[in-house]
């Protein structure tokens, strides 16, 4: 929503600029005399000429800017729509395992969970990158997404090797407990993004229909 009130306000002083600044030059060829005044009228003239390009070019070179990263990020939310949503089935099924009284009493499968997480493979920054253009920080929280993701499962590992001693029991009830939270919030993270992409896809989808 802020992205386009600015933008709004942008177009809105580049329009009062170029008012002003055509204003200006047109009160100065009416108060030029005609005799013998040839050089500064064409250069009067020349100055409107010259402004009203610079400004057409600017506001040309902008909205091309913000097309060709609209179409960046409609190409980049589009390949991804199907990665993050694996990644969101395996977190939610990890957030489950973790929840389910049977393996909390006989002991979870920390590996086995690790290994699917991984499964799908954890997106790049640079397949991200494009995103920044889409509302709501949403490449910034698939950032924190993929590093949350890494660390789950380096920590499930972890779990799976120190498990078996006695002195982990102790505190084994309450970590489960946080890493489940944990796993979740993740798990929430990508639903969002998920969300936030396809109302952007839609919406640049309804705008190309109206185009046409």
């Amino acid at each position: 929503m802020k992205e386009h009130v600015f933008r709004f306000v942008g177009a809105v002083f580049l329009t009062v600029l170029a008012l002003l600044g055509v204003g200006a030059a047109l009160h100065i060829l009416v108060t030029l005399p005609f005799d013998g005044k040839g050089p500064e009228w064409v250069g009067a003239i020349g100055t409107v000429a010259t402004l009203i390009g610079t400004i057409w070019l600017a506001m040309t070179g902008e909205r091309t800017r913000r097309n060709e990263g609209r179409d960046r990020a409609f190409v980049a939310a589009s390949g991804l729509m199907l990665h993050l949503t694996k990644m969101q089935a395996v977190l939610e099924t990890a957030a489950e395992h973790f929840s389910d009284e049977f393996f909390a009493e006989r002991g979870f499968e920390y590996l086995m969970q690790a290994q699917l997480i991984e499964e799908p493979g954890v997106w790049s920054e640079e397949q991200i990158l494009p995103l920044i253009v889409i509302p709501n920080h949403v490449c910034a929280h698939l950032a924190r997404a993929r590093a949350d993701i890494f660390d789950i499962a380096r920590t499930l590992r972890e779990m799976q090797e120190i498990q078996a001693y006695s002195w982990v029991q102790e505190t084994k009830s309450q970590r489960d407990e946080n890493f489940r939270c944990r796993i979740w919030d993740c798990s929430d993270t990508v639903s969002f993004c998920i969300r936030e992409c396809r109302k952007f896809i839609n919406k640049v989808e309804a705008t190309h229909r109206y185009m046409e």
